[in-house]
């Protein structure tokens, strides 16, 4: 098989974020021959390479990458009564189209959400107490070996935004397929609306979404909290998750800007590109935010963004 790798391409183009350097080597893959292709070529070169899907939750070097960036873009799918089974790089958005319009329920949440699902799937991506681990029924995968395996969801170690894909990268998600339930249109047309209606406060300026895990603390620690701060008592998910965004708030941090990076005003936990940020501009913004929380709460903050 004949695939064209083009060189010197600016990652910028390609993420959410609109920050990161160029790739010495780049290549869009359509199908999974392709993608295999690709990977083989890299490994009998000796090169480096990373799987980039629709760009969200990833902050990019200002250097670059100097292997292969292989951009999945295997987009089919084929639906089977309630089940669903898609390409990694079908766009999530485009995913909850396609559930809503057959009157699929289990996915209204992810309305608005960015990013494709292979990268939804990596990162258990999730909100509003839900998350798409929960709906996952098989992942077909590429591993280390270059064989196709077909998953249980169970293998995948679904946790809260983890998965093992994040752990171990040289698995390489391809398809997915969900189990939906039976929902009435008017009824699922009706949640994602209001999902739509909740994201308004969300900024609009590129980001890459929530920089920090919500975290977990102790629940002593968490009791004590509550009783310096009352209103957190109603901010608390039912997993016992305090929402990073309040922590941040609490610092006084909205609108702290480094270069043209800036902590948003809409929403605590996102960090946007108000011109032309750079990745250390984002970094140095992260490092201020873990540091601040820290010496306030003591609680130390987790990125949920992949930084490359």
């Amino acid at each position: 098989m004949t695939i064209k790798i083009f060189k010197n391409i600016s990652l910028a183009l390609y993420t959410t974020f609109q920050i990161g350097g160029r790739a010495k080597y780049f290549f869009i893959a359509k199908t999974i021959e392709q993608l295999m292709e690709a990977v083989s070529r890299s490994k009998q070169n000796k090169i480096k390479y990373f799987i980039l899907g629709g760009g969200s939750n990833l902050l990019i070097s200002d250097r670059g990458f100097s292997g292969l960036v292989i951009k999945l873009d295997i987009r089919g799918y084929k639906l089977r009564e309630s089940r669903l089974i898609a390409g990694a790089g079908l766009s999530l958005s485009r995913l909850v189209q396609l559930a809503g319009k057959n009157n699929l329920t289990g996915l209204e949440w992810a309305v608005g959400i960015p990013g494709t699902i292979g990268g939804a799937i990596r990162g258990n991506a999730g909100a509003f107490g839900q998350a798409i681990g929960q709906i996952v029924d098989k992942v077909i995968i590429l591993n280390p070996r270059g064989v196709v395996k077909r998953w249980s969801a169970a293998k995948c170690r679904f946790t809260y935004r983890d998965s093992i894909f994040k752990s171990n990268k040289k698995l390489i998600i391809l398809e997915v397929e969900f189990r939906f339930k039976r929902g009435r249109g008017t009824s699922v047309r009706q949640q994602m609306k209001e999902f739509l209606r909740q994201r308004r406060h969300q900024p609009k300026q590129p980001s890459a979404g929530c920089v920090f895990k919500n975290p977990a603390i102790a629940s002593r620690q968490r009791l004590n909290l509550i009783a310096q701060y009352p209103d957190l008592a109603n901010k608390i998910n039912p997993k016992g998750l305090i929402p990073a965004a309040w922590l941040i708030d609490q610092c006084g941090l909205r609108g702290r800007k480094s270069g043209d990076a800036k902590i948003s005003l809409e929403h605590a936990n996102f960090i946007v590109n108000s011109g032309r940020a750079q990745a250390k501009d984002v970094k140095k913004l992260i490092a201020l935010i873990k540091k601040m929380v820290y010496n306030k709460f003591n609680i130390k903050l987790q990125e949920e963004i992949e930084i490359v």
